[in-house]
């Protein structure tokens, strides 16, 4: 990840730069667990839209990840067809 924490609370960028700093770590980290590739990596998502939406790290990990490779291979929820 370019940015951190310190930049965000250092750069002027806003109260709630270093939520969203934090929050997109997270969902680096998630990515980078289940498939090995940082979003840095990855075609640009609406990064600053879920955070606002309030969507969780965790569940825009999950949405990164099907928009990229498919299906999330460790997704905790079963096909029940």
């Amino acid at each position: 990840m370019n940015y951190t924490i310190e930049d965000a609370r250092n750069g002027g960028w806003g109260p709630e730069a270093a939520d969203f700093v934090a929050w997109l770590q997270q969902v680096d980290q998630q990515v980078k667990g289940r498939v090995g590739v940082s979003i840095d990596d990855l075609p640009d998502q609406s990064y600053a839209d879920a955070f606002n939406d309030g969507t969780s790290a965790e569940d825009m990990a999950t949405e990164v990840i099907e928009s990229e490779f498919g299906e999330d291979e460790d997704s905790d929820e079963e096909d029940e067809s």
